[in-house]
């Protein structure tokens, strides 16, 4: 069975810097082209964040960075909140992974999360536990595998 890989497939970013709010849809090779202050650098800079959050290292990365007023689009007054998203797909352009985030100033000029979410596609799951036993099965050359196999699929509906 062949193994799939899974790429970045479309970032929303909301109020990020210089980003007011942007829909990308990526591709396997992407260039970033614009004038001076355009935001291609607070683009790649939204990746430093998303790998914040997921180090759980949030408060030290807004401190670094002077505080909410210098990552909300024009400031806490302007900009309530930020937010992001992330959609994952694999070569046959199928839903694998999703992530989403908003963050929301408070009054000592910091960020914290007010909402998370994440979520999978089962049918991706569901396939990959499937080519678990399939393996698992070939290579034992047992029956009993794929009956194992086959109870927990039933059982589970």
């Amino acid at each position: 069975m062949p193994n799939l890989s899974v790429m970045i497939h479309t970032i929303k970013i909301e109020n990020f810097k210089s980003i007011r709010k942007v829909d990308i849809k990526l591709n396997p090779i992407n260039i970033l082209i614009g004038a001076n202050g355009a935001g291609k650098s607070n683009f790649i800079g939204f990746f430093k964040l998303l790998n914040q959050l997921y180090l759980q290292g949030l408060q030290s990365y807004v401190s670094q960075n002077g505080g909410a007023d210098n990552l909300l689009y024009f400031g806490r007054k302007r900009s309530p909140f930020l937010s992001g998203s992330v959609v994952f797909h694999n070569d046959k352009q199928e839903l694998t992974n999703k992530y989403n985030f908003t963050l929301k100033s408070d009054t000592k000029n910091s960020l914290f999360l007010e909402q998370e979410k994440s979520g999978y596609n089962p049918v991706m799951v569901g396939r990959n536990i499937f080519r678990l036993f399939y393996l698992l099965a070939t290579k034992y050359k047992s029956d009993r595998i794929w009956l194992t196999y086959l109870y927990r699929v039933c059982s589970s509906k």
